[in-house]
């Protein structure tokens, strides 16, 4: 399966992200030891991770990334992956038109072959603040 998740362009570079609520400060993730140079610290929690706290107007374009897929013509997020199968959610209003069950109070989700998904492609939406580059963030 392929990557999802928070992700920023920081110096010309991707990287995985996260934003500090308290601070207001992005913290940028790396697995490239080389980017000690550039300011970057090894996160003791985690083998071989390094971090940077970095100020939102420092970065270039933040983005939500998901997997989606066609699954009998509806839109679907593919959230995992299990031997020739894929773990794959949808709205509601989609998931009862591709018949995909409820599988508690507000989620509809469920295991299919991957023979079953139709064209798989990722989908970026911008986020925190970066919707409208011409306005300041907005760290909701």
């Amino acid at each position: 399966m392929k990557k999802s998740g928070r992700y920023v362009i920081y110096n010309n570079k991707e990287y995985s992200a996260t934003m500090d609520l308290d601070t207001n400060e992005v913290i940028v993730f790396t697995n490239d030891k080389k980017e000690k140079k550039n300011g970057f610290k090894k996160d003791w929690s985690t083998k071989g991770l390094y971090y940077k706290r970095v100020a939102i107007q420092d970065i270039d374009y933040a983005f939500y990334l998901s997997n989606c897929a066609l699954y009998r013509g509806e839109k679907v997020v593919i959230f995992g992956s299990e031997d020739d199968c894929l773990w794959i959610a949808a709205d509601s209003d989609a998931a009862k038109r591709a018949g995909i069950p409820r599988s508690d109070k507000f989620s509809y989700e469920v295991l299919v072959k991957n023979t079953e998904i139709g064209k798989c492609y990722e989908e970026k939406k911008p986020i925190w603040g970066f919707e409208k580059k011409d306005e300041p963030p907005n760290m909701d």
